[in-house]
């Protein structure tokens, strides 16, 4: 999957402040994600939103998401055009299980730039978390067109669960093997259209998709358990026939 400059802007912003801090070089620290590095940069330069934005990525990557909400709000006060950085809010809040408030963040920066695709996935994996997979699969649905041309396994893997969890089996497995065509290695992706087709009792198919599950990654356990409950399950089927 290819990534706009946009997309790419906050590991960037985050590079050049390593790069503009006195007396550092790039990874001459071990812990190269260390937000507290940035609090003297950031008290020297009070009203800079891009000080905050890398300071917050940061914190993010250390599992900071309280201090990482702090400096994207601040970030935002200063720019409230920046729809990457309510994006990102929406990211942090997520991580800490506030669902509605990630939406709202998600939602002003679908306003802000609504060609920005990463945006519409963001936000249908938080409402498919929350349970509401149509508007999830309208979302990725989005994602998907807006990347037609550089086509994401991932989207297809989320709505193809959206789908799932919905019921909608056959549009669930025509996303998973579109997934498992753009990336064949995805042991998920098989696993999760065994289930679809298990779900069908089309169990022979489940079967198949389970053991490839399975040696693309011999250490999952819920591969062998559902397998071994697609195989008990054909074995029953198989008696009435």
């Amino acid at each position: 999957m290819k990534f706009t400059l946009r997309e790419l802007a906050p590991a960037l912003l985050f590079f050049l402040a390593l790069l503009a801090m006195p007396g550092k070089a790039p990874g001459e620290n071990t812990n190269s994600f260390n937000a507290h590095e940035y609090d003297e940069y950031v008290r020297l330069h009070p009203k800079d939103a891009w000080v905050y934005e890398c300071r917050r990525y940061a914190f993010g990557e250390m599992g900071e998401y309280d201090k990482a909400i702090k400096d994207y709000t601040e970030a935002i006060r200063l720019d409230p055009k920046s729809a990457w950085t309510y994006a990102s809010r929406g990211i942090a809040y997520t991580n800490k299980g506030k669902l509605n408030k990630a939406i709202n963040d998600f939602n002003q920066a679908i306003r802000l730039d609504p060609k920005a695709a990463w945006f519409y996935c963001q936000r249908g994996s938080a409402y498919s978390s929350k349970g509401k997979y149509d508007k999830a699969i309208s979302d990725f649905s989005r994602f998907i067109e807006l990347q037609i041309n550089d086509p994401c396994d991932c989207a297809y893997e989320k709505r193809g669960y959206a789908y799932s969890e919905h019921g909608e089996y056959d549009k669930a497995i025509l996303d998973y093997t579109e997934a498992i065509r753009l990336n064949p290695k995805d042991a998920w992706a098989y696993e999760s259209r065994g289930y679809a087709y298990s779900a069908k009792c089309q169990y022979d198919k489940a079967i198949s998709d389970y053991t490839e599950a399975i040696r693309l990654n011999p250490k999952d356990a819920w591969a062998y358990e559902s397998r071994g409950y697609a195989y008990n399950r054909k074995g029953e089927a198989d008696k009435h026939r």
